[in-house]
């Protein structure tokens, strides 16, 4: 290489370099925020339902900078892929990261809602302690308040 400038090596070097860096940063990924559980069609479990696992879930939401204008919820359209890709209601011990070039991506442990099984309703339950009452209620109010002859 000593007939090539040392100009030209130096600009191939530059642009071999940057190269390196685009192909590299494609595929780096960046850890954004852990998060416990997530939904976009649930917000809470109704009483008696509980998650069944799916196992591992992950999808990928990347931003269209030429049509997508404003305000993106990056997490929301991440969440609903993940959820609708693998027809899951939750996503739980999940981790999104950014994966180069301006995508996103959620991975966790897929979870549906399960509703318990029908339960029979609780039996009222008869206390032997209290009687029912045999007699008239003794009033409370004090004697001072029944005259009848409006207060003279």
């Amino acid at each position: 290489m000593n007939h090539v400038p040392f100009a030209l090596r130096r600009v191939a070097m530059g642009l071999t370099g940057i190269v390196v860096g685009i192909l590299a940063g494609c595929e780096s990924r960046t850890k954004i925020a852990d998060i416990q559980a997530i939904s976009m069609t649930h917000e809470i479990l109704a009483p008696g339902e509980t998650l069944e696992s799916r196992g591992p879930v992950s999808a990928r939401y990347c931003v269209d900078t030429l049509r997508d204008r404003g305000s993106i919820g990056l997490l929301d359209e991440v969440t609903a892929n993940v959820q609708s890709e693998n027809n899951v209601d939750f996503i739980t011990q999940a981790t999104l990261s950014r994966v180069g070039g301006g995508c996103f991506e959620l991975s966790g442990m897929g979870q549906v809602v399960v509703a318990a099984p029908h339960a029979p309703p609780p039996q009222p339950s008869v206390s032997r302690t209290s009687r029912p009452s045999r007699g008239k209620l003794k009033s409370r109010i004090p004697a001072s308040t029944h005259s009848r002859s409006g207060g003279k």
